[in-house]
C-alpha cells in the first residue's frame, strides 16, 4: 500500500497507522486514511482516554503518520470501566458520536467492546 494517494479532485490524503492501548494492554493496529474517517479527518491526533472522575488516562489510540512520527494524543473524557458515564458508555473507545471507529479497531478491541455493551445491558435489566 503507498503511503500517499490523490483521489479525484486532486487532494493528497496520507496513510497512518494506529495502536490501541487499554490500561497495560496492546489490542492490536490498524492503518487508516486519516482523510477518509470522520473520527479522524480533522484532528489529525491520537486519542488519550481520560477518566473525569479519577483523573487517570486509561486508554490510548496511538497514531503515526507515514513518515513514523507518532502525533500528539488530544484528551477525551470518558469515564474508565469503574466511573459512570452519562453520556458514553463507561470504558468505551467508541464515543456516542463516533460509531465509525469501530469499522477501524483490531479485533481485541471490538471484543472488548462488545464485552462492556452486554455487560452495560446486563446491569440495565437488573
Amino acid at each position: 500500500m503507498s503511503e500517499w494517494w490523490t483521489d479525484e479532485d486532486g487532494t493528497m490524503h496520507e496513510y497512518y497507522r494506529a495502536i490501541v492501548l487499554v490500561g497495560g494492554d496492546f489490542l492490536g493496529e490498524f492503518t487508516f486514511d486519516s482523510g477518509a474517517w470522520n473520527c479522524f479527518k480533522y484532528r489529525r491526533a491520537g486519542y488519550a482516554y481520560y477518566c473525569g472522575d479519577c483523573g487517570d488516562i486509561w486508554a490510548r489510540i496511538v497514531c503515526y503518520n507515514s513518515s513514523g512520527q507518532q502525533l500528539h494524543l488530544k484528551p477525551e473524557i470518558v469515564s474508565c470501566e469503574k466511573h459512570y458515564d452519562q453520556w458514553n458508555i463507561a470504558g468505551s473507545l467508541v464515543r456516542f458520536f463516533e460509531e465509525e471507529l469501530l469499522q477501524l479497531l483490531p479485533e481485541a478491541a471490538v471484543r472488548r467492546e462488545f464485552n462492556l455493551l452486554i455487560q452495560k445491558f446486563e446491569k440495565e435489566l437488573i
